[in-house]
C-alpha cells in the first residue's frame, strides 16, 4: 500500500530559493543527518498514511472538490523552527492572508476526506501547522547555537495553483514523493 499525502509543489525559483536558505543555515554551523533535496520539496496540506490503491479515486474526488472551493493564492515561507522532539527543521510560511487562504484549503479537504469516509483514514488531529522540511536528524545543539545569534527572516513566494495528491515511495533506496494526480484551484476569487 502507498504511503499518500495531500501537498503543495514548489516553482523552481522556489527550490532554488529554498536551496539558498539551507546552504546559509550550514554556513551558520547548522547540523543535520538528513537534509531535504530540492526533488522533495513540498508543503504538506494534510497527511493520508498507507491506503490501498483502490481508494485513489474516492481521494482524488475530495480533493478535486476541496481545490474547487479556494482561489489561487500565494504563501510566504519567512520563518525557521524545529519540532525538537522529532529533530526536524523546517521553513514556516507567514501568517498573512495567504496562511489564511492555505487553513481554509486545509479545512475544506479535511471536511471532504471526512465526508467520503474512506476507510482506513485517520486524519490528524493536532492543529495544522503549514511547513516544509529543510532536514531531519537535526543536531539540536548545534541548532540552539546557531540560532542564538539568528536574527534574519526569508522571504520565499509560493505561488499556489493547485492541490496535489503525493506517494511516498523508494527508489533505489531514495525517498521520492512523484505527484499523482493535480486538482487546480477554481474558487471564486476573493473581491
Amino acid at each position: 500500500m502507498p504511503r499518500l499525502f495531500f501537498g503543495l509543489t514548489l516553482t523552481d525559483a522556489c527550490r532554488a530559493a529554498v536551496g539558498r536558505i539551507q546552504d546559509q543555515l550550514r554556513q551558520r554551523g547548522v547540523e543535520a543527518g538528513n537534509w531535504s533535496r530540492p526533488d522533495q520539496f513540498h508543503v504538506t496540506v494534510s497527511f493520508l498514511g498507507e491506503l490501498p490503491d483502490a481508494e485513489i479515486p474516492r481521494l482524488a474526488a475530495a480533493g478535486k472538490a476541496a481545490a474547487s472551493q479556494v482561489s489561487t493564492f500565494e504563501i510566504h515561507l519567512c520563518t525557521v523552527g524545529t519540532f525538537p522532539k522529532n529533530r526536524v527543521l523546517w521553513l514556516g510560511a507567514n501568517r498573512d492572508r495567504g496562511y489564511e487562504r492555505l487553513l481554509a484549503l486545509h479545512q475544506a479537504l479535511n471536511r471532504q476526506l471526512s465526508a467520503a469516509a474512506i476507510p482506513g483514514l485517520s486524519l490528524e488531529a493536532r492543529p495544522y501547522q503549514p511547513h516544509l522540511t529543510l532536514a531531519r536528524k537535526l543536531n539540536l545543539e548545534r541548532w540552539r547555537q546557531a540560532a542564538a545569534a539568528w536574527n534574519e527572516r526569508f522571504d520565499v513566494h509560493l505561488p499556489v495553483g493547485a492541490l496535489c495528491l503525493f506517494a511516498s515511495t523508494r527508489q533505489a533506496e531514495r525517498l521520492v514523493y512523484p505527484v499523482l494526480e493535480r486538482y487546480p484551484l477554481l474558487g471564486k476569487a476573493d473581491e
